[in-house]
């Protein structure tokens, strides 16, 4: 029907602005969901934040493992390629080339010998 539509464009976009959230200092994320070939590592992902959603609003307290462990994956690698960690194939932005790359540890140096 045209309400369960609705629902499952509301939750696509809601899961779209949250990969978008990750994806949108390093990468082209009007190409990523708008251009016509899909990653699909992305589909995959973005297919799983959208069951985890859609269950979260059916029965929020019943939600089943998988969707739960699925998700918790798909926001883990979405982190992963916002800090710079992991390099997926994906168009990154065209207007900034000095994109900012993630190395080393984040501990502070705690001894000063020289």
């Amino acid at each position: 029907t045209d309400a369960d539509d609705t629902k499952l464009d509301t939750t696509e976009d809601t899961a779209i602005q949250e990969m978008t959230t990750y994806l949108n200092t390093r990468y082209d994320t009007v190409e990523i969901f708008t251009g016509t070939e899909k990653n699909s590592l992305i589909v995959m992902y973005l297919t799983d934040i959208m069951l985890y959603h859609l269950h979260s609003r059916i029965a929020p307290d019943n939600i089943p493992e998988l969707r739960i462990n699925r998700y918790t994956n798909a926001r883990d690698w979405l982190e992963k390629a916002a800090d710079g960690f992991t390099s997926p194939l994906l168009p990154t932005k065209s207007d900034d080339k000095n994109i900012p790359l993630r190395s080393g540890n984040s501990s502070p140096k705690t001894d000063f010998y020289y």
